[in-house]
């Protein structure tokens, strides 16, 4: 069974859009194998966006965030 963790609710009503909670989600994957991946791609987020660009996570991780399941990998553009 896959491992879950809590989102938010929609800010509007009508949007079929969720807000990501982050410090859930670190919570969820704490002491795992996933946690220093992710950390490490927040810091290349990070690192691009002190230097006048952005980071942004594509493809399945983002439609596993958004899923509420816990991603094993991360693809930036």
């Amino acid at each position: 069974m896959e491992e879950q963790f809590p989102t938010e609710e929609p800010a509007l009503e009508q949007s079929s859009v969720q807000s990501i909670d982050i410090e859930a989600y670190k919570k969820a994957i704490e002491g795992t194998d996933l946690e220093r991946p992710f950390q490490t791609v927040i810091t290349l987020c990070n690192n691009f966006k002190e230097h006048g660009g952005r980071g942004l996570l594509i493809g399945g991780s983002v439609r596993d965030l958004y899923m509420g399941k816990i991603s094993k990998d991360y693809d930036i553009e």
